[in-house]
């Protein structure tokens, strides 16, 4: 579940200012690379949820996506869309998701492992800051206790995935290069005893 601080940040106000925020350049790269990303692994046809949509630009362009956010005017907005998916009661199975986003969302959620335990076959993708020392976490912008519940090495998403059984296929740079700081994609399959997870 989101902290209680990640509770009051969100609201209309937030919305309209990463709505905003998506019309810039680097934006619209971004989310390109994203949407490219989640089709190499799932193609172009199948459904996706989308945990935390920021201003929904991701699921927009998706075209085929469900979300789940905590801000009370996206979810009302996935309500009224009939797009609204709680990853925590919801069946997904049921709602045929062959993949699920954690675009700049897992480090704000407490346990995302009750989410990722309840998952089959789904591929996971997740954009997320990555540290590789506590002093570089400190010095971070992404250094937001409360806000961000989980600060993250490599080697510690890695570890944390696999409690949820999930194993790293491919991790890019690319939302860095496009001039984010310190952000990391991963893509993640569920690892099957004797079986290759790519």
């Amino acid at each position: 579940m989101p902290s209680e601080q990640n509770k009051k940040i969100y609201n209309r106000e937030t919305f309209l200012r990463l709505q905003e925020r998506d019309k810039s350049e680097q934006a619209r790269k971004i989310n390109q690379f994203r949407l490219d990303l989640v089709h190499r692994y799932t193609g172009t046809g199948e459904r996706v949820l989308d945990i935390g949509i920021g201003a929904g630009t991701f699921m927009d362009l998706h075209g085929n996506c469900l979300g789940y956010d905590i801000n009370p005017y996206a979810v009302e907005m996935l309500v009224k869309k009939h797009l609204w998916f709680d990853p925590y009661t919801d069946d997904f199975e049921a709602a045929n998701i062959t993949a699920v986003t954690f675009f700049d969302s897992l480090e704000h959620i407490e346990s995302p492992a009750d989410i990722l335990d309840r998952l089959a076959d789904q591929v996971v993708i997740v954009s997320l800051p990555i540290f590789f020392s506590r002093q570089h976490m400190m010095n971070s912008k992404h250094f937001k206790p409360g806000e961000h519940v989980w600060h993250f090495t490599r080697r510690q998403f890695e570890g944390y995935m696999a409690g949820s059984k999930y194993a790293i296929v491919e991790e890019r740079m690319d939302e860095t290069t496009m001039g984010r700081t310190d952000i990391k994609t991963f893509v993640l399959k569920k690892k099957r005893p004797g079986a290759s997870t790519n």
